[in-house]
């Protein structure tokens, strides 16, 4: 910088010239796939595998690895944190993309939580007794609850400190979530002994969780005083159960409280559900075994597993925040979705001993119909890969669609308009 009779005059220097370039040209190639519609641009990280999540204000998408963390903007990336963490249980963003929590071990072997203060790049570091199994952020507050083994621990960002909430499960958890006034946990948890998951409801001050049913797992809040969760772990058929609940977060009783809202036969398996952001529709991951059931005879190919989407009546205190689970994700004011979707394009032959060829393809559209109904007329992808497609994410306006693609020892993370 020169100063010249008090006006200031930016002169830049090479390394900035340089930038300035680099940023132009990368904007050029994107004008031009855009304009083909070529494969769209990607940046390539020094990562075998990360997360994704929009970035808000800080950036477009911010990519989390191994080795740390990536801002992404304008095709260009930026590491902005350093470590070595582990992806498990996955880094947890809270709602408003200040807060990233990241799990760390020592070289000693000693477990702790890595806060990292996104908008002023610092960092808090709390020691743990043992290793994290599952965590989630809570809708109002900059509070993580932390599960380790069978109990629960209560960060709370503002204040600092880890506390022991009073609940002790039977079994292992392994996911857990706030509901959205902030006062309830719903958890699954795990009979290793007994070869069952239990859905169960615990209140941050009592000492007794409430279980809800055995045999269940992917359970999720729709608002206060309902959650929905997957049944019939470990039988041919599988359901989608709507339970309602009590102020104080007890199941209202049997069989008015609970509602039957989505049944799969042997032809599939419900794993996953999602919420949309206005609260009126519940998606799930749906894993497709039999084919035949679903698609058209004539098919060449089909996907292995698909979205099925369910109507929810809204009402009192939901979470308004854009979820889904890595291969799935809703538009940010829930009108689209995005999916990766992994095609068999090719049977396995048992007499030749060949396995089944495999594609991937990310669709996005605004069809919530049945998935035979949705067969018929299907979009044609955003983009197929013989690689797998493992994560995606939405920019915070819903413009822009980022997914990764693996490579060796590499991740390459694409961008493209989600409205073309």
């Amino acid at each position: 910088m020169k100063r010249f009779r008090g006006l200031s005059i930016f002169i830049p220097t090479i390394a900035v010239r340089k930038t300035i370039i680099c940023s132009l040209g990368c904007l050029l190639v994107l004008a031009k796939h855009y304009a083909a519609g070529m494969e769209p641009a990607y940046v390539a990280l020094p990562e075998s595998d990360i997360v994704l999540y929009s970035g808000g204000a800080a950036a477009e998408c911010i990519a989390v690895g191994k080795g740390g963390a990536y801002f992404l903007r304008d095709g260009l990336s930026k590491q902005t944190l350093r470590g070595e963490f582990s992806l498990y249980p996955r880094p947890a963003m809270y709602a408003d993309g200040s807060l990233l929590a990241l799990s760390a071990k020592d070289r000693k072997g000693n477990s702790s939580i890595v806060l990292f203060h996104i908008p002023f790049r610092s960092l808090a570091v709390y020691p743990l007794p043992q290793a994290p199994s599952a965590w989630a952020w809570a809708a109002n507050s900059p509070r993580l609850a932390v599960a380790m083994g069978d109990g629960v621990f209560l960060l709370d960002a503002e204040k600092g400190g880890l506390d022991p909430l009073p609940f002790r499960m039977e079994g292992t958890i392994k996911e857990l979530s706030f509901s959205p006034s902030g006062e309830n946990l719903l958890l699954t948890s795990t009979m290793k002994e007994k070869g069952y998951a239990r859905i169960s409801i615990a209140n941050l001050h009592s000492d007794r969780p409430t279980a809800i049913e055995d045999y269940s797992e992917g359970g999720v809040w729709l608002d206060d005083s309902r959650i929905a969760y997957i049944s019939g772990q470990g039988e041919p058929d599988s359901f989608i159960d709507l339970q309602t609940l009590d102020k104080n977060g007890a199941p209202a009783p049997l069989p008015e409280g609970r509602k039957r809202i989505g049944q799969m036969g042997t032809p599939g398996i419900f794993y996953r559900l999602s919420l949309a952001p206005g609260g009126d529709r519940l998606a799930a991951e749906l894993d497709i075994l039999s084919p035949s059931d679903f698609f058209p005879q004539a098919m060449e190919s089909y996907p292995s597993r698909l979205a099925y989407f369910m109507e929810i009546e809204p009402h009192g205190i939901f979470s308004n925040r854009a979820s889904g689970w890595p291969q799935f994700a809703w538009t940010p004011n829930g009108g689209r979705y995005a999916q990766i979707r992994e095609r068999v394009l090719a049977k396995p032959d048992a007499r030749k001993e060949t396995l089944a060829v495999r594609d991937y393809e990310i669709v996005v559209s605004g069809d919530f119909r049945s998935v035979t109904d949705r067969a018929r007329m299907e979009p044609k992808p955003l983009f197929q890969s013989r690689r797998p497609i493992r994560n995606l994410c939405w920019s915070a306006d819903g413009e822009m669609l980022f997914f990764d693609v693996g490579g060796e020892g590499i991740s390459k993370v694409y961008f493209a308009p989600g409205n073309r």
